[in-house]
């Protein structure tokens, strides 16, 4: 009797044991699922430290791509042609006016002097046209300075200047039979050229007043400024005119073997290309030397010319066509067709 009560109270026990450890299992479960405190746990608590997010290098935004873009001047297509000169390839051809013979490039629009049309178009950079302004009677050439166009009449003998909003016209000078015009790099002088006059006219634009003559030689053509600004070449029929612009005054005459055209500085000062379209040559004159050093055969009436870097560009008139000239080895590394009849050349940097 007793061992059988021993064997029930032993039973209890154990199970009162396992009632026991199933309320502390079940006790231990509950707390699992209770609310945590809103304290967030330090680092080292089983957790890491939130770190500030970071962009990974690669979801960085890249910086915007600069690269170089030419505008060429086509007066038969009446067309612009715009060139990637890394890939020589044409980019897309821009209809302009009639019988555009000149271009103006300034930070964020190319302005296109239409002759014929008596217009200038406005290409903004993503090459599309903004407005088109109505010019003096056959503008020959066009230059800006803040809101003012700067514009040269052959017909009418005199340069203009177009306010760009509000299209209102004022003349400032009177020159016999102007045919080209350039600005300088602070915007203070106006340079025009008068192959009639046989004559260089300098203008304040401050003032809308000539303020000075530079005489040069004959059936003038064409002007380019060294990159410092302190000389001024202009091609005559058969020679060029010196002029260091300090002294304001031709000081001397350089001969070239061909009739000269359009010219253009090297980076370095130190040399001189100029195109002859009559002979289908370019000449390479040396500064200081003062004389033609080179002759580069072309093709097809080379016109106009820019230099960037170690590359000329040269515009083929009669062939309608773009050539790449390599500056140290005097060598036509290649050429692509562009519009009919280009005659003037713009380069864009970090377009």
């Amino acid at each position: 009797m007793k061992r059988t009560l021993m064997r029930q109270v032993k039973k209890k026990l154990f199970m009162v044991s396992i009632i026991l450890l199933i309320v502390l299992f079940l006790a231990g479960n509950i707390v699992v699922f209770l609310p945590k405190r809103e304290t967030p746990p330090e680092p080292g608590e089983g957790q890491q430290a939130k770190q500030p997010l970071q962009e990974s290098p690669r979801q960085q935004p890249s910086p915007p791509q600069q690269h170089t873009l030419l505008y060429v001047v086509n007066q038969l297509s009446n067309d612009i042609t715009v060139i990637n000169p890394a890939t020589r390839e044409k980019i897309t051809t821009i209809p302009v006016g009639k019988f555009p013979s000149d271009a103006f490039l300034s930070e964020n629009h190319l302005y296109v002097t239409n002759t014929n049309d008596n217009t200038i178009t406005v290409i903004d950079t993503t090459n599309h046209i903004t407005k088109t302004i109505p010019t003096p009677q056959r503008p020959r050439g066009n230059v800006g300075r803040g809101q003012d166009l700067y514009v040269i009449s052959e017909d009418e003998d005199k340069v203009a200047r177009i306010h760009q909003e509000s299209g209102r016209q004022t003349d400032i000078a009177f020159i016999k039979k102007p045919t080209a015009v350039a600005i300088s790099n602070a915007k203070d002088k106006i340079y025009v050229l008068s192959p009639f006059s046989r004559e260089v006219s300098i203008i304040n634009p401050a003032i809308d007043r000539v303020v000075k003559k530079i005489s040069i030689g004959e059936k003038a053509k064409s002007m380019a400024f060294d990159g410092e600004e302190t000389i001024l070449l202009v091609s005559n029929g058969r020679d060029i005119s010196f002029i260091p612009l300090k002294r304001g005054k031709e000081t001397s005459r350089i001969k070239t073997r061909d009739a000269p055209f359009q010219m253009a500085f090297t980076p370095t000062n130190e040399f001189v290309f100029i195109t002859h379209p009559e002979a289908n040559t370019i000449t390479l004159l040396s500064m200081l030397q003062e004389k033609e050093i080179a002759t580069i055969p072309a093709e097809g009436s080379p016109t106009a010319i820019a230099i960037q870097g170690t590359t000329a560009y040269i515009t083929n008139y009669h062939s309608h066509t773009l050539s790449f000239l390599d500056t140290q080895t005097l060598k036509i590394t290649g050429t692509i067709p562009v519009g009919l009849g280009p005659v003037a050349i713009s380069i864009q940097e970090n377009a």
